[in-house]
């Protein structure tokens, strides 16, 4: 009888500890929402123009490959260094064939990170949609941007992740392929 007595006990103190804490980190999330999803701000360096001419030939070579494997023939249009990253990353944007644009990004060392394809927003999957609505119902794409781009990444896997990119006014949102993941940062 002692011992279940106990347990009761123990049981609603630590119900009780639960509820307290959830307490106080939703209080703390009132004064700043942003702590209830843990979130991070992102370095805001910028990118700069960069003539094609001026890019690392072993850079631009690993681009072309890059978008020789994807679409075969590309033209390339502009360079970028972007510096809001961790390490400064090439962007080199290109058009293919049928028109879509394309954008490789490749690390100072030659190693491609992503490409960022151009989409209809039709060609988009159900869950990706679904999820975006979902979570943001009032998103706004931005205007004269891509709406929506496919992002081919590599993973540690060795198999390709998919997420679909939005750019829009307030804030860009990225979403996995599966609707199952998605990541929200200031346009």
């Amino acid at each position: 009888m002692k011992s279940s007595m106990f347990n009761r006990s123990a049981v609603l103190c630590s119900m009780l500890s639960v509820a307290v804490l959830g307490l106080s980190a939703d209080a703390g999330a009132a004064k700043n929402p942003t702590r209830r999803f843990g979130s991070v701000e992102a370095p805001t360096a910028g990118s700069e123009s960069v003539p094609l001419a001026d890019v690392p030939k072993d850079v631009l070579h690993t681009a072309e490959v890059a978008l020789k494997v994807f679409e075969g023939r590309s033209v390339l249009l502009e360079a970028a260094l972007d510096k809001d990253e961790v390490q400064p990353v090439w962007e080199i944007l290109a058009k293919t064939r049928g028109g879509k644009l394309v954008e490789v990004d490749v690390t100072a060392d030659a190693r491609v990170i992503e490409l960022e394809v151009e989409v209809y927003e039709g060609d988009v999957p159900y869950a990706v949609i679904d999820a975006l609505y979902t979570m943001f119902p009032h998103f706004e794409a931005a205007p004269g941007r891509p709406k929506v781009e496919k992002s081919i990444r590599p993973s540690a896997m060795g198999l390709n992740e998919v997420w679909f990119e939005f750019a829009g006014v307030e804030f860009d949102v990225e979403v996995r392929s599966d609707g199952r993941a998605l990541l929200a940062e200031p346009a």
